[in-house]
């Protein structure tokens, strides 16, 4: 293996809702979030020695929400 990457795609996704109504003053804002979503198996980073390859492997897919209250 030399010490050239193949390409690769990652897809990062994020879809908001804000300004959700939380009684008279306070707005909620929720956030679904995702990274690496079809899970891309990736190397970040190779480095070849000799007879043997170190080989970095980029994040799996990740999934998270984010919420924020605002008064």
């Amino acid at each position: 293996m030399s010490g050239q990457i193949a390409s690769y795609d990652v897809v990062n996704a994020r879809i908001t809702w804000s300004d959700i109504a939380l009684g008279e003053t306070a707005r909620l804002q929720v956030s679904a979030w995702g990274r690496n979503i079809f899970d891309e198996e990736y190397r970040e980073n190779t480095i070849p020695f000799g007879l043997w390859t170190i080989s970095y492997w980029g994040a799996p897919a990740t999934y998270g929400l984010d919420a924020r209250v605002s008064f």
